[in-house]
């Protein structure tokens, strides 16, 4: 019985040559070239809705919960660079008859194939940048590097549940100070209250107290 889930692999580059072409990368840059996957379409539409090594700057992406519940999101530098140049992605599905495996190097959301994957053996949805992305619920944050580093964002973050995140409160005055723009708020697309977020977290913990 195939226990495989629906795969999805998120590309901001032009879909060219018929396939996705295994690279030797991340965990795997010692092991051999890979195509990855995930059971987490939110996280794929994260690499389609823009190009992380051409985005005018560092990114760094965090969140925090799981199901419904989850919250997601990604700090972006230059606003007005990604405003101004929209990214066309793809996002690509995989039926659960999918040649993708589970190596010991995966990530819990992570599958991978060893040699090719074939634009004819997925479905192909277009992926309309960053607005596209906060129609999923990730929450859009711009910074501009002259006022506060990627580094910085990065000492203040927290682990919880296996994952980095930077707390509700921290976000939440530095979108009140101007130093991040909430894009999902400006924009009005599922934008997450960071400040209520922070509040009901306080007096969880006082409760607990």
């Amino acid at each position: 019985m195939n226990t495989k889930p629906i795969l999805y692999h998120g590309t901001a580059k032009p879909l060219q040559g018929g396939a996705l072409i295994p690279r030797a990368t991340g965990r795997f840059a010692q092991i051999a070239p890979v195509v990855f996957a995930t059971d987490d379409r939110t996280q794929a539409t994260m690499f389609a809705a823009f190009d992380w090594t051409m985005t005018n700057g560092p990114v760094l992406s965090g969140g925090y919960g799981q199901g419904a519940g989850a919250v997601k999101y990604v700090f972006l530098p230059n606003r007005q660079f990604h405003m101004s140049n929209p990214n066309p992605g793809t996002l690509l599905e995989f039926p659960t008859d999918n040649d993708f495996v589970k190596h010991d190097a995966c990530g819990p959301t992570e599958w991978v194939k060893f040699g090719e994957v074939r634009f004819a053996n997925c479905i192909q949805h277009p992926v309309n940048g960053i607005q596209d992305l906060m129609s999923t619920g990730v929450q859009v944050l711009f910074f501009e590097p002259g006022e506060i580093s990627r580094d910085r964002i990065q000492e203040l973050m927290v682990p919880k549940q296996g994952k980095y995140y930077l707390p509700d409160l921290v976000i939440a005055n530095f979108i009140k100070t101007g130093l991040l723009v909430h894009e999902n708020a400006e924009q009005g697309i599922l934008p997450h209250d960071f400040r209520s977020a922070a509040l009901k977290n306080l007096l969880e913990v006082s409760r607990v107290r």
